[in-house]
């Protein structure tokens, strides 16, 4: 018979029905149904679940076929469903990008064969049928650690054991006219006599039946997040929403999320902002300027490629570095209207036919037709304003410092920024001490993506860990100077 069990998420506290053991694992056992996108066309299997208990880990998803195993190989991503009871108190379980992982098929003979098969799932959502007099949502976004988000909660244990926490001012924003509240949540975990304690970092938010949009919610905290990840230096995202309407209490999993681990002694010496009213200045202007930003597609990807991550070698970090500043420059082109030097199309195409034919009269390419076409393909380039330009004016128009920074464009003191980008995305090789000359560049192209991308969100770079230096690092011009003579 089912029993009824208390979890406790919080603010929230709901019953779940638990088909298992009091000993065993798994938090649930039902028959799957499986299908790829009608549901009368599904197969079933047995499957078990065990929910996470801490933030980021994954969910464990188990099937236990009732046939051999080779006949379940599908390339595709399936969807789950599946149920437990009926009406009030009945849980609902779906899924989706479910794909199947490491298999194993023991034979015991007799027809006893012992078969398993890992899933993995990109989304995963449990549905308690749980009714609510609320008159409104209340919705827990729960969230990867952040110290720019986190309350400084003061925990303090007495002689006598008695433990005490004194909360800290929590964080509320405002986003798409719902006030976020970011408190921490304690959780705890009895093994044998030992009590494990741990805090998780969640976002609440309380939103009228009818105004009440997951999507929307969680697309205006995502961004959000990223703003916050960048000026942190620390990817945060949310990981896990749980929700109650009139009718249901929904626990979903976002398992597409990827996040880097965390770093266990990052600290707020790492964080770009350090002073408090600048951050609360940043988190009201960020967020506003990225989404009525014209281009903000394009400042949300410099955003996203310039949040640091330890992940990857020097050359894909710098890489992924002077991409983000190439964003930032074809947004500044696009509103300035700085795309091309002859704005009008049908003058370009009557440039580039009296280009064509003075190429093809010229006695030098007359009769090489192979030349004449390189040449050709080379024509559309011509009407386009270079990133030097662009960029140089994208600079100017911001106030950007660069006089600290090595030189993008300029060659004149050693290889510059836009080269050394050229080399590493053709294919170039470089020696393991060019290597350690090319991040240095990349530390001086990280500041300068970071001031730029300061100025875009509204907040001045100069009282941040990004100011200006007033004169050129050392460090960087003899890297510079060697990289060049190497």
């Amino acid at each position: 018979m089912d029993k009824q069990k208390r979890v406790n998420i919080g603010f929230l506290t709901l019953p779940s029905l638990i088909m298992k053991d009091p000993n065993a694992n798994a938090d649930f056992r039902f028959r799957a149904q499986l299908y790829l996108d009608d549901p009368g066309q599904s197969f079933s299997m047995p499957c078990e679940i065990i929910l996470p208990q801490k933030i980021g880990d994954r969910p464990q998803i188990y099937f236990f076929p009732e046939e051999s195993i080779s006949t379940f190989y599908t390339p595709f991503l399936l969807k789950l469903r599946g149920q437990l009871g009926e009406g009030i108190g009945s849980t609902k379980i779906q899924a989706s990008g479910v794909g199947f992982g490491a298999a194993s098929e023991r034979y015991w003979g007799d027809g006893l064969n012992v078969r398993q098969i890992v899933g993995y799932a990109e989304t995963l959502q449990i549905t308690r049928e749980i009714p609510s007099d609320e008159s409104f949502v209340r919705a827990a976004f729960y969230i990867t650690d952040s110290l720019l988000l986190a309350p400084f909660d003061l925990i303090t244990q007495s002689y006598d054991g008695t433990v005490t926490n004194h909360r800290g001012q929590s964080t509320q924003v405002n986003l798409e006219d719902t006030k976020f509240i970011f408190e921490n949540e304690y959780k705890y975990r009895k093994i044998g006599n030992e009590t494990i304690s741990w805090r998780t970092l969640v976002a609440r938010a309380n939103v009228n039946f009818e105004s009440f949009d997951k999507d929307k919610l969680l697309s205006a905290l995502d961004d959000f997040l990223l703003l916050v990840s960048f000026a942190e230096r620390r990817r945060s995202s949310c990981l896990e929403i749980v929700w109650q309407t009139a009718t249901d209490l929904i626990h979903e999993y976002r398992l597409n999320r990827v996040v880097p681990p965390q770093k266990e002694n990052h600290c707020h010496n790492e964080c770009l902002l350090y002073d408090q009213k600048q951050i609360e200045q940043y988190f009201s202007s960020a967020f506003k300027n990225l989404r009525e930003h014209p281009q903000s597609k394009l400042i949300h990807g410099a955003v996203a490629a310039a949040t640091l991550f330890d992940e990857g070698t020097i050359g894909t970090k710098f890489i992924r570095m002077f991409s983000a500043l190439e964003s930032l420059v074809l947004a500044y082109r696009r509103t300035q209207n700085l795309e091309f030097s002859v704005g009008n199309s049908e003058d370009r195409k009557n440039l580039e036919k009296s280009i064509k034919k003075a190429i093809k009269d010229n006695p030098i390419l007359q009769n090489d037709p192979v030349r004449q076409k390189f040449l050709y393909d080379n024509i559309p380039g011509l009407f386009r304003i270079s990133l030097r330009q662009a960029a140089e004016r994208f600079f100017e128009s911001r106030g950007i410092y660069t006089k600290d920074i090595w030189p993008v464009f300029d060659s004149e003191t050693g290889i510059p920024l836009v080269q050394i980008r050229n080399n590493i995305a053709h294919g170039e090789s470089f020696s393991r001490e060019e290597w350690w000359h090319i991040s240095k560049a990349e530390e001086s192209l990280r500041l300068l993506v970071s001031r730029c991308l300061f100025s875009v969100l509204g907040t001045p770079y100069s009282n941040t860990r990004v100011h200006p230096i007033f004169e050129d690092e050392p460090i960087w011009k003899d890297a510079r100077q060697l990289l060049s003579k190497n």
